[in-house]
């Protein structure tokens, strides 16, 4: 029964890695693609476009400048890779302890730790997002975050 639960840790690890390898590979080949979204959010745009009044009443919170836009994106850019690579690497520690090359124990102190990191990203979008009320005009990315933190979230109860 240990042998499936390590293996089970493996596989759920390395799935959030595989998902966050890829983001951030795209992230950094193509970065206009979520920058474009990223400066929507920040700007409040796709909300003033939709929901005049609410943009009037909370348009103080939106982030104008490209610059601080690009700054922040390319922050959490850098945070993704980190944790990506992370998680990569508990999901090699963990194969390597159903196999004894690892301490069991010391393969899910990383693996844990990388997911919490995943946990944060996931979790400070809708932190967040919030601030720029995206879930008026960003319902489906908000939904995301939701799913995505309780991915790590369940991820993580498993690792424990």
């Amino acid at each position: 029964m240990e042998l499936l639960e390590l293996v089970t840790q493996m596989v759920l690890v390395g799935l959030l890695a595989g998902w966050l390898v890829i983001g951030a590979y795209e992230n950094l080949r193509a970065p206009q693609v979520n920058l474009s979204l990223v400066r929507d959010v920040f700007s409040m745009q796709s909300m003033a476009e939709e929901m005049p009044d609410v943009y009037e009443q909370v348009k103080h919170n939106r982030i104008t400048s490209a610059r601080i836009q690009s700054g922040l994106f390319k922050l959490v850019v850098a945070f993704e890779t980190l944790v990506a690579l992370g998680l990569t690497l508990g999901t090699g520690m963990l194969a390597l302890a159903v196999f004894g090359a690892v301490d069991v124990g010391t393969a899910q102190l990383f693996a844990g730790w990388s997911v919490l990191g995943f946990i944060l990203i996931w979790g400070l979008f809708l932190v967040g997002g919030n601030w720029f009320h995206y879930w008026v005009a960003h319902k489906g990315t908000q939904h995301t975050h939701y799913f995505m933190t309780f991915w790590g979230i369940l991820t993580l109860g498993w690792l424990l």
